[in-house]
């Protein structure tokens, strides 16, 4: 029973307290933050049916307007309401005032609204505090200028300040790389700091260090308090000030950065570069002169300006703020003037031509005339035909010098080759301008050990007699002499000098005298010149005619040659002369004939050597023995051993043959003299060579005058 009593109490107690509670009216806004130049609804909810329905604006200190029924209809008080407010009466217990435009001024305005109860007493509903979003319109951006020019790695101080606005607004900073899509715009907001003023003025400073890479972007700032972005009022070009760049050098089309070269005598034109901004000017210093401007230029020039040339590069920055800076940057190169050779000139002993032996070895010497840089010089051997170089041989043993006054010498090792015999070799020397010839060509004459005769071959077998013919092939060498080797028989070799040799187009030949008839001989031939001798060639061996073979022959030919005239005219008118000349024949043959069965060697080399001999004979032909001058006879023994041994004996006398200097061998009774070799010919002459004193006091005598015969 009593606990449904409390119950029931509490009940009651509650029913009493929200009746007495509720009898306080409601409220509420349509809008908690309400944005500038925009309306606001207040609506009053009251507990009951009355009227009026009073609106206070900061209780009931400030102002108080009425609105409610009244006999059915909806008044206000005053009536109409002040301008700017509007009001409805929805229905007994609600009721309605709108603001229609609210401003920044009404910006904590409080408002709450009340109504009198049936006992008089004025209830207030709960207040409501209006809060006005100002958002911001305007961004000033300073400074103003546009383009606005900053010197790279300065940092610069921009201000970007909002007009009123609540809340504060945020403020962010960009740069703009010129691109449509501002969602690419690069975001650099960390470097800026943010104040607000009492009149709600937000400024954000950016401190702005400019890059290199922020040439032709442009910068700007934006804000936002919860209404629409705002950007600022300019976007300036930002104009990046820049000093110059490292001068680089442009010649002839082509960069250069250490050295470059010239030809003396030229025009000189060398172009500087750099980049800047603004755009650098130039200054030109050089071994010489100076001068301005981008491109230097030389008229001509000359070896005076070689050296360093210089290229610095200037300018002056000025900032938008009024900053000045100057740099400058400067780079050099050297100039080297190239001055081309004039000449080059084989030198030295060997310059116009070039005895060697084969195999060895000798220098040659070629110089250039000054000029830089030193010339290169090359060396070859023109194969024989100077017209046309395409087949000349490179030489390449050689070591070249650079002489103090810029000439160059370089000096040729080579080595004698028996194939470069009448070949020429010369050199050729550039540096910069054409390649220059020496105009002289050292000719080779190569001097080598002869080749062994070929095919040597017998004809004309006779019983004193042998035609002997062979092939030599010189190879443009110095012809030799030729050396012909025989034994008869079983005897020993026995070597005789040919100096009577017959040539045709395509073989030479000579005829051996004073052979014994009847006799098996064996004989070979060497060729000799001053280096040595060659091997001997294959030994050809014949046999001479019988002495009755001979005579036969001979008697038949005299028989058929001879003329009846002559032979009556001698039987008529010489019979006594006749008789006398044929005691004295007589005796001529028997002691000839004795001498040759004892193997009489004198007479042979004798005989070989009168081929060649002009005794001293004079000019009208006086043949006879008392020409002779027989004066001042010299004491010489004639040489009658041919063998190797005994050819020590025989001296060897410098001639001349077809203009060279060579050595051969001759009889020890042969005077020395001066052979010549005619044109076209191969007879050996002798010119004043054989004179009677030549023979010893015991050959002079008739049978040694019959055996010198003229040539």
């Amino acid at each position: 029973m009593d606990a449904w009593f409390n119950t029931a109490y509490w009940w009651i107690f509650w029913i009493i307290f929200r009746t007495v509670t509720s009898q306080n009216p409601n409220l509420v806004a349509d809008n908690v933050m309400v944005t500038e130049n925009s309306s606001l609804t207040l609506t009053c909810i009251l507990p009951r049916a009355v009227v009026p329905t009073a609106w206070l604006r900061h209780g009931l200190m400030g102002s108080i307007l009425w609105t409610g029924f009244k006999d059915g209809k909806c008044i206000s008080d005053p009536s109409p309401l002040p301008e700017g407010f509007a009001y409805a009466c929805v229905n007994a217990t609600l009721t309605t005032l709108t603001i229609l435009r609210v401003n920044r001024s009404h910006d904590g305005d409080r408002w709450q609204c009340s109504v009198n109860t049936d006992g008089g007493v004025s209830t207030f509903s709960n207040n409501i505090t209006i809060n006005v979003q100002v958002p911001i319109g305007h961004l000033q951006l300073s400074p103003t200028f546009d383009p606005v020019s900053l010197i790279v790695n300065q940092p610069t101080t921009f201000k970007c300040t909002s007009d009123f606005g609540r809340p504060n607004p945020s403020i962010y900073w960009f740069k703009d790389n010129t691109t449509d899509d501002v969602a690419d715009d690069i975001n650099i907001t960390a470097f800026s700091s943010t104040s607000t003023t009492g009149l709600n003025i937000t400024i954000s400073t950016l401190t702005f260090t400019p890059l290199k890479s922020d040439l032709g972007m442009r910068l700007y700032c934006s804000g936002n308090n919860g209404g629409p972005s705002v950007t600022s009022n300019i976007k300036p070009l930002i104009n990046l000030l820049y000093g110059p760049t490292i001068p680089v050098f442009h010649f002839n089309g082509t960069n250069v950065d250490v050295a470059l070269h010239a030809l003396s005598g030229t025009q000189f034109v060398l172009r500087c570069t750099s980049n800047g901004n603004p755009h650098p000017s130039f200054t030109w210093t050089y071994s010489g002169g100076s001068a301005i401007g981008e491109e230097l230029v030389i008229p001509e020039i000359k070896p005076l300006h070689e050296g360093n040339v210089t290229c610095l590069a200037r300018n002056v920055m000025l900032s938008s703020s009024g900053e000045t800076l100057t740099t400058h940057q400067a780079a050099a190169v050297f100039l080297h003037i190239d001055v081309p050779i004039t000449q080059v000139a084989l030198v030295g002993s060997n310059a116009q031509n070039a005895v060697l032996k084969e195999n060895d070895t000798s220098t040659f010497e070629c110089q250039s005339s000054p000029g830089k840089p030193p010339a290169i010089i090359h060396w070859y051997k023109d194969g024989g035909t100077k017209e046309i170089i395409e087949d000349d041989i490179t030489l390449y043993e050689y070591n070249t010098t650079a002489m103090a006054e810029f000439s160059v010498k370089s000096v040729l090792k080579y080595q004698a080759k028996r194939l470069d015999n009448e070949m020429s070799i010369y050199c050729t020397a550039s540096n910069v301008g054409p390649v220059f010839t020496s105009p002289q060509r050292s000719k080779l004459i190569i001097v080598s050990l002869p080749v062994i005769p070929e095919e040597l071959a017998k004809t004309n077998i006779g019983a004193n007699s042998v035609t002997l013919s062979w092939k030599y092939d010189s190879g443009n060498h110095i012809f030799p002499r030729f050396i012909i080797g025989m034994k008869e028989s079983d005897s020993g070799w026995t070597e005789r000098l040919l100096l009577d040799i017959s040539t045709n187009s395509t073989r030479l030949s000579t005829t051996l005298t004073m052979l014994n008839s009847s006799s098996v001989y064996s004989v070979r031939m060497y060729a000799e010149n001053s280096l040595g001798r060659s091997a001997p060639s294959p030994v050809v061996s014949f046999t001479t005619l019988s002495s009755s073979m001979t005579d036969s022959s001979q008697s038949l030919h005299s028989a058929q040659s001879t003329h009846v005239e002559p032979i009556i005219g001698s039987i008529c008118g010489g019979t006594a002369l006749g008789i006398l000349l044929g005691t004295v024949g007589t005796w001529f043959v028997f002691v000839r004939k004795n001498r040759q069965k004892k193997g009489g060697c004198s007479a042979c080399c004798i005989s070989d050597k009168t081929n060649t001999y002009e005794a001293k004979i004079s000019s009208t032909g006086d043949a006879t023995y008392s020409s002779i001058d027989a004066a001042s006879p010299v004491q010489r023994e004639h040489y009658y051993d041919d063998t190797v041994a005994g050819r020590a004996q025989v001296p060897s006398n410098p001639v001349e043959l077809e203009g060279q200097n060579v050595i051969v061998t001759s009889y020890e009774n042969i005077d020395s003299g001066k052979l010549h070799r005619d044109h076209g010919s191969t007879t050996l002459r002798t010119a004043n060579v054989m004179l009677y004193e030549s023979l010893n006091q015991e050959g002079r005598h008739q049978e040694a005058y019959e055996m010198i015969t003229t040539s």
